[in-house]
């Protein structure tokens, strides 16, 4: 079998059930496998493929993957991020070329809570969600690289940078109300993100600016004992909720 391996970290509280390689529709791979606890990714190459000829198009393809199981899953997130193990891609007739990587992090975990999902409905909704990693990969990556710092406050401040960043774009002025107009415009899409009066005036916002304007309120008055219980209510959920946002917004970029 010619197959990469790679450990997971920071992807938590998930036991897959019935569990077994499954199929991928890619011209790369043949099928792929998660350990059942999601700290291990295997996937078959096919026939002709090398990691070093192709790797920008593996990693762009197993970033989708990593990204879909952010958003699209249950798992608990602690700054997750993917190390190569094993890179096994040489013909059976050919001497076996492996690669061990140890250069592991660990974080502190919290609170734990087992979750056990049947493996055949996780796959389908890691492999088969669009993303627009291949026009957009930076972007991507940015998001990536926010999700390694293990502080959730200032994961969901660069989040939301990025968010209103983007949806300034080409206006004649930055401004917060772009994110809160495109959240009520998709409201089907959200359901999860409130829309909520404005500390400051008697207009909206949603919930995700709201939150984001009562951290820095926190630190322009220097309340920590705020800042701490805010910080407090940033939960996986809500950066989950910042970050589908931020992949339709990005899907929309031409």
């Amino acid at each position: 079998m010619r197959y990469l391996q790679y450990a997971l970290h920071g992807f938590e509280n998930i036991t897959l059930t019935n569990n077994d390689y499954y199929p991928v529709n890619n011209h790369l791979f043949n099928s792929i496998l998660l350990s059942d606890d999601v700290k291990q990714m295997t996937v078959e190459l096919k026939d002709g493929i090398t990691h070093e000829e192709y790797k920008i198009e593996i990693d762009a393809y197993l970033n989708q993957i990593c990204f879909n199981m952010i958003i699209n899953s249950n798992v608990s997130l602690n700054a997750p991020y993917r190390t190569i193990e094993i890179i096994q891609d040489k013909e059976e007739n050919n001497t076996q070329n492996e690669v061990r990587v140890f250069d592991f992090i660990n974080f502190k975990d919290e609170i734990i809570i087992q979750r056990h999902i049947g493996a055949q409905s996780f796959y389908e909704n890691i492999i088969n969600e669009p993303t627009s990693m291949d026009k957009h990969f930076v972007l991507y990556e940015r998001i990536f690289k926010t999700l390694f710092n293990p502080v959730k406050v200032v994961q969901f401040l660069s989040l939301y940078q990025l968010l209103y960043e983007l949806l300034s774009k080409g206006k004649s002025y930055p401004a917060q109300r772009y994110v809160t107009e495109y959240i009520e415009n998709n409201r089907d899409r959200y359901p999860t993100i409130e829309i909520k009066s404005s500390r400051k005036n008697d207009k909206n916002e949603d919930s995700l600016t709201y939150l984001r304007n009562e951290i820095t309120h926190c630190e322009d008055t220097n309340d920590f004992n705020l800042y701490s219980q805010l910080g407090n209510q940033i939960s996986d959920a809500v950066i989950k909720q910042i970050i589908i946002v931020l992949n339709d917004v990005i899907m929309e970029l031409p």
